[in-house]
Order: C-alpha cells, then structure tokens, then sequence
C-alpha cells in the first residue's frame, strides 16, 4: 500500500495504522538522540580497539569475531522489547562496526603484493 497524507488531519496512514508525521517530535514514542547516537559510540570503541584485537587474534579472525559481535549486536536490537537491551545491541553492532572498519584495510594491505605498497 502507498502512504496516503490526508488534507484534514495531516497524518500519513500505511494501511490501517496512521503515523503522526507532525507531533513525532514530540511524542513519548519517537526515538531520542541519545538512542540513535548510542551506535556511534560503540563504534568509536571499537575502532581503538581493532588494532589490539587484530594483532592478538589474526587479520582474518579478527574480522570474523567482528562480524560476529556486529550481528549479535542486531540480534539484539531485533529482539529488543525494553529500552536497555536495545541500547547494549546498539553499542555491540557499534563495536562490530569499528572493528571491520579497522579491521579490513590492515587486512587488505597484508594481502597486497609488497612492492605494490607505498
């Protein structure tokens, strides 16, 4: 079904169940900030973290540990009924996230002929 607007009460309706495009700020059901920024934070840790992790564990486990967390991480933001185990699945995906963003170019340049790297 395509989303209707309605002239008279401004609210879009996806089937049956209309959403408030114009108090969604300020209802107690929309998302904070914080929820939404919770990912980047757990990214950040595991960026710093990558380097360490990559070094102890291989390139290649490395990332496949990495993985891993990420998808435990969306397992849990999926299985979520309360807000603090959203929050731990946002900040595990946020470590899985930096650690393959780390984690992939050293392994990339470990694979790349020697006298091609700069």
């Amino acid at each position: 079904m395509t989303p209707v607007l309605s002239r008279v009460s401004r609210k879009w309706a996806i089937g049956s169940a209309p959403l408030d495009i114009v108090n969604a700020r300020n209802s107690d059901t929309a998302p904070s900030p914080l929820l939404k920024s919770i990912l980047s934070l757990g990214t950040f840790f595991g960026a710093l973290a990558a380097a360490p992790i990559a070094d102890g564990l291989g390139r290649r486990l490395g990332i496949i540990v990495s993985c891993l967390v990420f998808s435990a991480g969306v397992a849990m933001q999926a299985a979520a009924t309360t807000t603090p185990l959203f929050v731990v699945g946002r900040v595990g995906a946020g470590l899985g996230v930096g650690l393959v963003s780390c984690m992939v170019p050293m392994y990339q340049v470990r694979l790349c002929l020697q006298m091609k790297r700069l």
